[in-house]
């Protein structure tokens, strides 16, 4: 496969990623609220899952494709890219304010499963199925304290109007199904191609292309949410995406697949997930403000990060 055809597979594979994920959220949105669901609960599961959507359906695939350094490397990446690019990026275009429930609750919750997923990781070199169910069922915890205390739903920064009948919100939800499928094939297809011609490991190319190009809902989100000048959802929307990747999508793909963990994950990309995580949620303990200061720093330092990946080629 010539990188014509690599850049083709690609390309479509994120417009149809981005298009299915959009339309999946639209559709579920809509057809929960007509039956009788409150926005929290919607917001909480379909736009939430939707977000994450792309990473799970491209990690499945990897994972049944027998790629599954795409698959972990794809879910670290996409976290990083979430915190280190997006925040980053959002917070050059304009300061960031966190509720003192982002503080409390969200951040220290995010970096706890960062260390979980971790330190599971770590263990045996290995991510399980009892590594995944452990994982997945403090999601479903973590979705049951939020129900039953009411937590505001912060990820529903990409709409939650009624479509015109419920007609509409089930063709909508089909076509976003088809769109994530086919999307993933094509994208996870096209990562593969690129890794064999460039002569770099799955890992890498999860990390970086395939990583960021399933980071794009949460970048759409919170571009978004800056432009409707709710900046406390641009921060919940990446925070809540990445509590998702680790617990949602990690484990759910660990439980169906158990995914070994190279030692570069390991020793590398793990421990830079976790510091970045730590360096945002000190950003915002100083003023309860992501500055553009502080937002050029991830930034830079992601940049530092993607620059070291070209000693591992």
């Amino acid at each position: 496969m010539n990188a014509l055809w690599i850049s083709i597979y690609l390309a479509s594979g994120i417009g149809l990623l981005y298009y299915g994920g959009d339309k999946l959220i639209l559709g579920a949105t809509s057809l929960a609220i007509r039956k009788g669901l409150s926005r929290m609960t919607v917001g909480l599961t379909v736009v939430a899952l939707g977000t994450s959507a792309p990473e799970f359906f491209v990690s499945l695939l990897a994972v049944a494709r027998g790629s599954t350094q795409i698959s972990i490397g794809n879910i670290i990446g996409s976290n990083i890219a979430n915190i280190a690019l997006i925040l980053g990026i959002s917070a050059l275009l304009t300061p960031l304010a966190s509720r003192s429930r982002t503080l409390r609750f969200e951040m220290p919750l995010v970096l706890f499963a960062s260390l979980l997923a971790y330190l599971l990781a770590l263990w045996s070199r290995n991510l399980g199925r009892i590594d995944g169910l452990l994982l997945f069922s403090l999601f479903a915890l973590f979705l049951y304290y939020c129900s039953r205390n009411r937590y505001e739903a912060e990820l529903m920064a990409r709409g939650t109007g009624l479509t015109s009948c419920l007609r509409t919100d089930i063709l909508l939800i089909l076509s976003g199904l088809v769109g994530l499928g086919l999307g993933s094939e094509l994208f996870v297809r096209g990562a593969v191609q690129l890794a064999r011609q460039v002569g770099v490991s799955e890992l890498v190319i999860g990390l970086t292309v395939v990583a960021v190009g399933t980071s794009l809902p949460e970048l759409a989100a919170s571009i978004i949410a800056l432009v409707r000048k709710e900046m406390d959802i641009s921060v919940g929307n990446i925070l809540g995406s990445n509590l998702f990747n680790l617990l949602f999508v990690l484990g759910s793909v660990a439980t169906i697949h158990p995914l070994p963990c190279e030692p570069q994950a390991l020793w590398v990309d793990f421990p830079v997930m976790i510091a970045f995580t730590i360096l945002a949620f000190i950003f915002l303990l100083s003023r309860k403000t992501l500055a553009r200061w502080e937002g050029g720093t991830l930034l830079f330092f992601y940049v530092l990060y993607l620059t070291g990946m070209a000693f591992r080629i």
